[in-house]
């Protein structure tokens, strides 16, 4: 009987190696692609694991266009979740990941199609060397941003809520154009630093007050009891600025049910509409730059977070 199951077993795998990547390029062949090496679903483990792996998702002229390529990808899935009707990814492992993104639809049509929070769960996520590159095509002059040298260690993401991530990585470092960015979080408190210049982080170089520089220090807490995160911070021109232009806020995740990048928007809006700037300063000079940068760029939130949805 042992033989039997092990021999049975065996036979799956050998199947879900053989007809997995067919399978998956026969469902939408006009949609997307996928290709991978090494065993992919390993049954009946929960366990996914490939190396050289891409995805194309195709798109068209008036929908996103998604690349992403890995060297490894890894990743548990939880059985029991699974049974709750949820889905939880454990130990993701990116290695070397690439995603080029090129947004082509109004993000807030796409609101809808986020899950609802705390069904699509990411824990314990790992991201070595990773690169990302957005290329907003529904903006005039279109919009382009690039993280790189991405490191990330004990990442935690509801996908329902995206902008959340930056507040529940443990910790992650990475190149925003020329600037950095440093995140830490833990089960109810962290801190995120930004710096460098608006120029730089934005593509979108020449423009008044957008060489001045800046570094942007953000703690936070969680207050589990409400569903919120208190927000404190300062924005000043350096590490030996005397004269920080303070911030303070409370993130209501209830309405962060956007795209990340409608979710980063609102949280660039909070911070810039909570600043109690002090004289006129090189501060002042980053805030309106970086006003003039929001009223860019800024997007319509469509309907808002879809809380009907679940």
């Amino acid at each position: 009987m042992l033989l039997w199951l092990l021999g049975s077993l065996l036979f799956i795998q050998v199947l879900l190696l053989v007809v997995l990547k067919p399978i998956l390029n026969r469902i939408a062949p006009e949609l997307f692609t996928i290709h991978f090496t090494g065993p992919g679903w390993i049954f009946p483990l929960f366990f996914f694991r490939a190396k050289k792996l891409s995805l194309m998702i195709r798109g068209g002229p008036d929908r996103d266009r998604v690349y992403l390529h890995a060297d490894s990808v890894s990743f548990w899935v939880s059985p029991l979740d699974l049974l709750k009707g949820r889905i939880v990814l454990v130990h993701m492992r990116l290695i070397h990941p690439f995603l080029e993104y090129f947004n082509r639809q109004d993000s807030h049509e796409k609101n809808r199609l986020l899950p609802a929070p705390g069904r699509f769960l990411i824990r314990g996520g790992r991201i070595l060397n990773g690169r990302i590159k957005v290329t907003d095509e529904t903006r005039t002059p279109r919009y382009e941003l690039e993280l790189s040298k991405i490191h990330v260690r004990n990442g935690s993401v509801d996908v329902g809520v995206p902008a959340q991530l930056f507040f529940t990585l443990g910790q992650g470092t990475a190149h925003l154009g020329d600037g950095n960015l440093e995140v830490r979080s833990g089960e109810r408190s962290g801190w995120l630093v930004l710096s460098g210049t608006l120029g730089d982080i934005t593509s979108m170089r020449g423009m008044p007050f957008f060489g001045s520089r800046f570094l942007l220090e953000m703690a936070h807490k969680w207050e589990a009891e409400t569903g919120r995160s208190v927000v404190a911070g300062q924005i000043s021109g350096s590490e030996q600025d005397r004269n920080p232009v303070p911030f303070e806020f409370e993130v209501n995740w209830s309405d962060y049910r956007l795209t990340l990048d409608l979710g980063l928007q609102r949280l660039i809006e909070q911070v810039i509409n909570s600043t109690r700037p002090r004289g006129i300063s090189i501060k002042s000079g980053v805030l309106m730059g970086s006003r003039q940068f929001f009223e860019l760029i800024k997007k319509d939130y469509g309907d808002g977070p879809l809380k009907e949805i679940v």
